[in-house]
């Protein structure tokens, strides 16, 4: 249902419609002047039209926002925090990546250093499917078994932290930081599914902490609203893999306990119903 688009309506082009038509009634001042009853009419009509579109647009928006999710707002600049850039590259893998194991405890960086909680895959399952996998930073979707009943968004890390100096990854870690999760509770040892399928940027050495804070709040603004307002990353959690509960073992590799399926792009588009020819 969330992947429908609802038609808004154009007040603008509606309202220079009736303005012409009341000017069509007041380019003759004594046509005019005998026709106050009929101006009196029109105005009245026009204020009534346009209460009755606004009303259908603000309806048309909320259930958009009801089908879609919640849309990103905007932030005031002034409240110091970032801002979402709509014109930043964003590339579209080649390939649908899909993990899930059993969320592990991490190093304790993401919450308590850099005040972004994450949910972290076990690295040492899934060297095999992360070793041709550039590092960087990733826009996907997650679900958490068996507590999740729609997907959140998610912005992921896949590397060695190379700005923690002497505290490097040994191998390619998967940080997830799901952008709507509420924070009730952790997800240690519960299994999550997770989704890979757009790439913001490569993954790089920062001169310091702040610097780095800085850059994963604007990867975090910005997935949210690739991830909301834009295709095809936004019906990319249509896929039953992150919105149904039903076992799953991917197909590529591992088993039960810890797998992963990485499979063509446009198959997977294909197969989800999502079309990009416009975009």
């Amino acid at each position: 249902a969330h992947c429908s688009l609802l038609r808004s309506f154009d007040l603008t082009s509606t309202t220079d419609f009736i303005d012409n038509t009341e000017n069509s009634f007041t380019a003759d001042p004594q046509t005019a002047q005998g026709n106050n009853e009929t101006m009196t009419a029109i105005r009245s009509r026009r204020l009534s039209t346009l209460l009755m579109l606004a009303t259908m647009r603000v309806s048309s928006a909320f259930c958009v926002m009801r089908a879609a999710g919640p849309r990103f707002m905007t932030a005031s600049p002034s409240d110091g925090k970032p801002q979402p850039n709509p014109d930043r590259p964003i590339q579209l893998l080649d390939s649908i990546i899909q993990l899930r194991g059993n969320v592990e405890r991490g190093f304790g960086r993401g919450s308590k250093k850099l005040g972004f909680p994450t949910a972290n895959l076990p690295t040492s399952l899934f060297q095999e499917a992360l070793q041709d996998l550039p590092t960087g930073v990733y826009v996907g979707h997650a679900a958490i078994e068996p507590q999740s009943r729609q997907p959140y968004k998610a912005v992921v890390n896949i590397g060695y932290s190379p700005t923690f100096v002497d505290q490097e990854n040994p191998e390619k870690i998967v940080e997830a930081h799901l952008l709507d999760y509420d924070g009730g509770g952790d997800f240690y040892d519960n299994a999550m599914r997770l989704q890979l399928g757009g790439y913001l940027r490569a993954e790089k050495k920062f001169d310091s902490f702040p610097e780095l804070v800085q850059q994963i709040g604007q990867d975090a603004v910005d997935a949210e609203y690739f991830l909301t307002e834009t295709l095809p990353y936004r019906d990319m959690g249509c896929d039953v893999f992150v919105s149904s509960t039903d076992s799953w073992v991917g197909s590529s590799g591992g088993g039960e306990t810890a797998s992963w399926e990485i499979a063509a792009m446009s198959d997977f588009l294909k197969k989800n119903g999502i079309d990009v020819s416009s975009t």
